[in-house]
């Protein structure tokens, strides 16, 4: 079941390969923590593998392979930071200027991928119905929408941290928050311990909060006893 064999697999089988492959995995990223720990995995597979193999796989047909592995897999052959559309697979490469100093807070709660898109959906299709909008409307959305987006990659792109509150949200966040209190109550601690902006990430379970400094983000995770946690800062180019 574990994507860096799945990777493995696809590649072998795509392009024919007879040579065979022993793998070595050192997780530190725990399932389940909704930051993308196995799809990375998968996508550094493709990339070591295309290398050990001598199959120097173009990066577009690479792209497609890990597409087949998971939406969010091509992100990772990405660096370091992309503006995700279409299922997660489109991927349009930003600059990122300066790093973020980040706290990830992940509580024991695991939270299934499924359940979170399955909740959400539901929960839009029951909103939905009998709901007629304007096509004047609509329009308006996307104008909207895709402003706000503009204006999100400049913030990332700057680590404008301030405008984040305004611009940023995770639509799985409250559909979570409702099963796991939890989510909310790490948000609030790192709030009242100095991070300028926290929010769920992924499906869940872990909350990142960001920091002006890495100190205070070192100094925030001792108060988060019990939990995992992990100190990071954004990758530049």
């Amino acid at each position: 079941e574990n994507l860096v064999y799945k990777a493995a697999v696809l590649l072998k089988e795509r392009y024919n390969v007879q040579a065979g492959a022993l793998i070595y995995l050192r997780k530190k990223i725990p399932m389940g923590a909704g930051l993308g720990g196995g799809s990375s995995d998968a996508a550094a597979a493709l990339v070591g593998l295309s290398k050990l193999w001598s199959l120097n796989v173009p990066a577009g047909e690479l792209c497609g392979i890990a597409a087949q592995l998971g939406s969010d897999v091509p992100f990772f052959l990405h660096g370091p930071i992309s503006y995700a559309h279409g299922r997660g697979e489109l991927l349009s490469p930003c600059k990122a200027l300066k790093t973020l100093n980040i706290l990830l807070v992940k509580p024991p709660a695991h939270i299934s991928t499924a359940w979170a898109y399955g909740t959400l959906a539901a929960e839009r299709a029951g909103k939905s119905k009998g709901i007629r909008e304007e096509a004047g409307s609509e329009l308006t959305k996307k104008v909207l929408k895709v402003n706000n987006i503009r204006h999100l990659i400049r913030l990332f792109e700057e680590a404008e941290i301030n405008g984040l509150n305004e611009t940023v949200l995770n639509d799985l966040e409250s559909i979570v928050i409702n099963n796991f209190p939890v989510i909310a109550d790490i948000k609030a601690k790192l709030s009242g311990m100095g991070s300028k902006f926290s929010l769920m990430s992924g499906s869940g379970s872990t909350v990142f909060g960001v920091f002006n400094t890495r100190e205070e983000a070192e100094k925030a995770s001792y108060d988060f006893k019990g939990f995992w946690t992990a100190v990071v800062e954004t990758a530049i180019d």
